[in-house]
Parts: structure tokens; sequence; C-alpha cells
């Protein structure tokens, strides 16, 4: 044990020197006074107590240097991997001499590496000469393959390629809302790079993969409508644009780099297993470049005697009083000293409540106070009170607010009724004035009810299961008493037999009774040997366990990947993510124009 701040000891020790010779002096003060106006001495129990406070007070003091046991390693949980996909949108990604286009053709490869990487929280980074992130961190596969099949869009490509701007913005997010900066940076790009990579660094922490697209040769850039008609090729001082693949420019860029590799991607081919491998890697080597060590924090055992000596000087301090307390406190006994519950007040929630109820009773609410009645009610977890007044109230769905039927539903969710339900879903899905927080709550509702109605499924395959095992059960026993009594009967004239014969095979039972002997003795050495070698098992199981036990990075991935083959998305959230990629295609613009003041390549 030690203190990690033990440097700042000696002025510890000055500041409580100098402390106790003034509280001495204050306090040898004040009794004076106190003898020359009262007439009465410091007894010996308020000189303990302020002696003890002293020292409580300073083992507080010293508690601040932080005490800290010896070093000691432990065994923490792997992270997520962080990984940033940049995805080039620059008008030269719209060349098709890889199929379809090289848009296209980095969009299918996002997918797939989203689809592929277990245990990576992804986020989706689209640029040209301006770039925006369109998915923060999230290991939400639906989410990110949906908003990814959303950029599908041609109306989204244009403007020139900065990707070093695009790449020291995406290094710059790994450290948002968070102590680790590193993690995995995967840019698609064709390699034409209008704005230089010389002289940009990436940290060490950072492990880059780029991803080539297209194909040495080139091709000429096509110019299409936002329906996807042609309208011929993009034409610079005359002559059509030719674009094609900087394999060069990529390739130094990363010989100069740490952590970094490169692939070439073209038509038929995905680098996605490899990507993940190297990305696996260099995660691995990092968590093994580095042990998890702590010092176990000690400081709470002096702060902990500090408090126990700061009480007892208190108990000495009004020593007589709390004498007399007790032996007051024995001779009435505790039995007879009852606790009386002290009534909780109630909220203004519950007072609200009770308010509306009275006038409800008299009759003096109208639709408006009934629905904030509604509304109190599910608050306070009366759900069923709640889904009655609704049912009183709505009996045209169409003519109530969002929130109302919001809460109705809620109300009926919560009472098991997913079914009532449906028809108000349907009718708050057809409205388009829907804020976002509404739409989200909506969601949970369907989510809630989906999961009730498969709750109530397996409960009843259960019941059916249960009984089906116990007239199996009963056949059984039925079965077994019939062989029974069969097994007597063939028992009684057996034995009628054999006593009639008994005089001539006697001779053959001593013969039977030795050979049982030695079967059993034969039997005896196998169940040993079985013994043996269960125990063999036993200890090689118990290895296996300890091995698993100690996870790696791969088994990791392959839990997730084995969690997102069993999850089963219900027909309703289907149709929201459909929806979703639509207002994906419809909205996500992220083009701010030509710059006029400059005469950079709009391609």
């Amino acid at each position: 044990m030690s203190f990690v701040y033990w440097s700042y000891f000696p002025f510890v020790l000055v500041i409580l020197i100098i402390s106790f010779f003034l509280l001495k002096k204050y306090e040898d003060k004040y009794f004076a006074w106190v003898k020359d106006h009262w007439f009465l001495d410091r007894s010996k129990s308020s000189k303990i107590a302020s002696f003890l406070k002293f020292l409580a007070f300073s083992l507080l003091i010293v508690a601040t240097l932080d005490l800290r046991g010896k070093e000691e390693k432990i065994n923490s949980d792997i992270p997520d991997q962080r990984t940033i996909i940049l995805i080039d949108k620059s008008l030269s990604m719209l060349v098709e001499d890889v199929r379809p286009n090289r848009f296209k053709k980095a969009l299918m490869m996002a997918r797939h590496f989203v689809k592929r990487a277990a245990g990576h929280q992804v986020s989706v980074i689209v640029f040209s000469d301006t770039h925006k992130r369109v998915v923060p961190f999230t290991d939400d596969i639906d989410l990110l393959d949906s908003i990814l099949n959303g950029l599908d869009n041609p109306a989204i490509i244009s403007g020139g390629s900065q990707l070093s701007v695009a790449i020291k913005e995406a290094i710059g997010y790994f450290s948002l809302n968070s102590d680790y900066k590193g993690g995995n940076l995967l840019v698609i790009t064709d390699g034409e790079e209008h704005d230089s990579l010389q002289g940009m660094t990436i940290p060490s922490e950072v492990n880059l993969a780029i991803v080539g697209v297209g194909t040495l040769k080139g091709g000429p850039i096509p110019i299409r409508t936002q329906d996807g008609s042609f309208r011929g090729y993009k034409r610079y001082n005359g002559e059509d644009v030719v674009s094609s693949l900087s394999e060069s420019n990529i390739k130094s860029f990363v010989e100069k780099t740490k952590n970094s590799k490169y692939w070439i991607s073209l038509s038929y081919s995905l680098p996605t297993e490899e990507i993940l491998t190297f990305f696996r890697g260099r995660f691995k080597s990092k968590m093994a470049s580095g042990e998890v060590r702590i010092r176990p924090v000690l400081t709470y055992r002096i702060i902990v005697i500090s408090i126990i000596i700061l009480c007892f000087s208190y108990l000495v301090s009004i020593r007589k009083t709390f004498v007399s307390l007790l032996v007051l406190l024995t001779l009435t006994g505790f039995n007879n000293v009852e606790a009386q519950e002290v009534e909780k007040p109630k909220s203004a929630l519950e007072i609200n409540t009770d308010m509306l109820k009275e006038k409800l009773k008299k009759g003096e609410l109208d639709t408006s106070q009934k629905l904030k009645l509604a509304e109190n009610l599910i608050r306070l977890k009366d759900s069923k009170s709640a889904q009655i007044l609704y049912e009183e109230i709505a009996t045209n769905p169409k003519t109530i607010s969002n929130e109302a039927l919001l809460n109705m539903t809620t109300s009926m969710i919560q009472n098991g009724e997913f079914s009532k339900a449906v028809p108000l879903f349907d009718e708050l899905m057809s409205r388009q004035n829907l804020t976002d927080q509404q739409k989200k709550i909506l969601e949970n509702n369907t989510l809630m009810g989906l999961r009730q109605k498969d709750q109530k499924k397996n409960q009843k395959k259960q019941k059916k299961d249960d009984q089906k095992d116990q007239e199996d059960q009963k056949d059984k026993k039925d079965n077994k008493q019939n062989e029974n009594q069969s097994d007597k009967d063939k028992e009684q004239d057996q034995n009628n037999k054999k006593n009639s014969e008994q005089k001539q095979k006697n001779s053959q039972k001593d013969k039977e009774k030795k050979k049982d002997k030695e079967k059993k003795k034969s039997n005896d050495e196998q169940n040993k040997d079985k013994e043996k070698k269960n125990k063999d098992k036993d200890k090689s199981d118990g290895d296996k366990d300890k091995k698993e036990k100690k996870k790696t990075v791969k088994q990791k991935e392959d839990e997730i990947r084995k969690k997102r083959k069993m999850k089963k998305v219900p027909a309703t959230l289907k149709q929201i993510m459909n929806d979703d990629r639509g207002l994906q295609k419809r909205y996500l613009k992220t083009t701010i124009g030509k710059d006029k003041r400059t005469e950079k390549k709009d391609w």
C-alpha cells in the first residue's frame, strides 16, 4: 500500500500541526471565559471528544493523498471496434469501367462490409467538395443497410474529390464523446484526388484501409438526369473527360502511412474478408500490447475509520445525556415503542387526478378534461381505467388528436390487448402530421405489441407440450401396470413348474450361480474402467471450459453473427425500413453547387 500523492505529505503535516495549535489556543480561551463567568471547569469527556474530532478530520485530510494497494491485473471485456466508412461521391464515381458503376460498386461493398462486420460500431460519411456524416456510430445493421441503400441516388453525386479534408474530419469523429481516440477508417474511392495528400499524417491509433474502385484504363464520365436518362459525357475544354483509377496516388500515400493497406476492387471482387482480417489483426495487436493493470483504491478504509471516530467523539461529548436515554429505553422496553408510519404526501399529479375523478363522478368533465384524466391514469400506471375511459371517449378515432391516440394505444398494449390497438396503428400511420417523437413512440408501441404476441404464442405452445407430456406419462404408467400383471402370471406358472422339477435342476442352479459370480466380477471391472474414463472426460471438459472463458476477438464476432441470425424482423418493421429508404432517396442531398470563386475540377 502507498499514497499516490505522497510528495504532498509534508505540506499536509504542516497544516495539521498549525491547525492543532490554533484549535487548542481557541479552546483554552473559550473555556477560560466559561470558568470566569460560570465557574465551570472543563470535563475530561469534553477534552477527549475534542481530540477525537481533530483526529477524525485529520484522517479525512490524509485520505485526499489517495491510498492505493499493489498493482493488479484484471480481465476486461473485449470492446467493440469503431469503424468509419468514407464513401467518395464525386462526379468521377459515375464512370462505368466497373459494373454497374463506381459509386454503386462502392455502396455494394459498404453494405457487404456492414453485414459481415460483427463487433463493430460503424459510422458512414459521404464526401466530394463537402462531406457529411450520414450515420453516427451504431451496430444496428438494419439502419445502416437502409441508409446505404437510400444513398443510391444520382442526384447526390456531383463535385470534385477532397479526400484529405474528409480523412482529417473523419479522424476527428473518433474522439467525440469518448476517451479512446483510435479506430478503423475504410475509404472507398477512385483515388482521383484534386487536393494534395502530401504532408498529411494519420495517427498511429487509426487503422487505414483504402479500396480503389475502377480500372487503370478508366472511362468517360456519363451525365444523367434525375430519372437516370443519359444526356451525354462530361466535357472539359471541348474534349471528353476520361477518369481513371489513380493507383499510384493511393500506393504512395499508403507506403508513407503506418497501419495502412489498400486493395483494388474490380467488377466481380469484394475484399471484405481481407479488410476485416486486417482490422482484426491490428485490433488484436493493440489489445495485446497494453495490459490492463489497476491499483485498487483503499482510501475508503481511512474514511470509514475517521467517520467511526467522529461518531464516537459525539457520543463522548453527550455522555451524560446518552447514558440517561439508554437507561430510559431499557426500563420502558423497546417493544412498547411503536413506530408510526408516516404517510407520504401526495404528488401534484395524484392531487390533480383525484380532483378530476370527483368531477367525473358528478358529470362535470368535458372531453378534453376526460382525456387529461386518462393521461394522468397512464402516468400513475392505472392502464385499465385509462383504457375504459379512452374507449368511452374515442367513438370515432379520426376526430381525436395524435397524442390521445398514442396514449390510447399505450394503455391497450399495457393491458395485453394488441388486437384492439391495430386499427389505431393504421389510423396513425395514415396521418402525415406526426412529429419525429410521435413516430418513435408509435414504433416502440408496435414492437411491444409484437413481443406480447410472440410471448402468448410461446405460452400456448408450452401448455400444449405440457399436456402432451402428461398424457404420454399416463400411457407409460398404464403400459407398465399391464406388463407387471402379465409378468406376475408368468412367474406363478414358472414357479409351479420349478417346484416339480427342483430335484432335477439343483445341479444346474449351482452351475448358474458360479457363472453369475464370474459375470459380476467382470461387470465390476468394467464399471471401474468406465468411472476412470468419466473422470478423465470431466477433467478434459473442465479444461475446455477454462479455455472457452478466455474469448478472442474472432469468437466474439462469431457469437454476434449467431445472435443476428436468430433475430427475425417483423413485417411492420420491414415496412418502416422501406419507408425510411424512400425518405433517404428523397431528402438526402449533400451538394451545395459549384464554387464560382475557384476554377477547381468539378468531377
